[in-house]
């Protein structure tokens, strides 16, 4: 158990350096991490890496279960009333920040029928655009920003 807890912190702080803090790849070792220690009964250091997903996560429009599970496991730490960490404003905050993110993030229980899995896929295109959104904002950005280069725009700004 301890070389497991080594090699996992490792992990989060190698995507630490070369992922931005709201990068699903961060957060899911940050997840990770947080039930490990809520497993092997550290639920104060638990508590610490499940804050950083439900704190960093951003909306993708997609329900993504280790996101709920992230939300109601720290729910339920904050919620025992024998811990020092327990808060019940923050649990209420947090039950609040969840109903909001299964808001904008709907789970999808409907039946999967052949008709859908014949149907011809979405553009490449169009997916990249919907989910690469950090990355097309900054594309849009730099777009932006040689326009008005060229405009003569960028050194009344800057």
């Amino acid at each position: 158990m301890a070389a497991a807890e080594k090699h996992l912190i490792k992990s989060v702080e190698f995507l630490k350096l070369c992922q931005p803090s709201t990068s699903n790849y961060l957060l899911l070792a940050h997840a990770t991490l947080g039930t490990f220690f809520r497993v092997t009964g550290k639920p104060d250091k638990a508590v610490q890496h499940l804050r950083q997903v439900v704190m960093m996560i951003e909306t993708t429009g997609l329900y993504l279960k280790w996101v709920h599970v992230c939300f109601e496991t720290l729910l339920s730490l904050l919620q025992s009333p024998d811990a020092s960490y327990s808060s019940s404003e923050e649990a209420d905050r947090l039950q609040v920040q969840l109903s909001v993110w299964l808001k904008d993030n709907p789970k999808d229980d409907s039946a999967v029928d052949t008709a859908q899995l014949t149907e011809t896929p979405p553009p490449f295109q169009d997916f990249i655009d919907k989910f690469d959104a950090w990355g097309s904002a900054m594309t849009k950005m730099q777009s932006l920003k040689e326009n008005l280069k060229q405009d003569d725009m960028w050194d009344k700004l800057v």
